[in-house]
């Protein structure tokens, strides 16, 4: 069963953002650290254009899964 992700834009945004690479693959950069993002302990390259799209979102809590706390990141 897929879940629904609930899209609800923030002001500001946040620090990750999703960025096309020379490979054609996508990325989610981490501009605080100025690095490509990481998310429990795997390095964010390689992805599609919506897995990037919606981890930059889930990781900037610009989303919200069912069921999720705000700011929280179901494992």
């Amino acid at each position: 069963m897929e879940a629904r992700i609930r899209i609800m834009p923030l002001m500001g945004g946040g620090p990750y953002e999703p960025l096309f690479d020379p490979s054609g693959n996508w990325l989610v950069w981490d501009a605080a650290q100025e690095n490509v993002a990481e998310f429990d302990g795997n390095v964010l390259l390689g992805l599609t254009r919506t897995e990037a799209l919606r981890v930059s979102m889930l990781m900037n809590g610009t989303v919200r899964l069912p069921g999720a706390a705000w700011g929280s990141i179901p494992r």
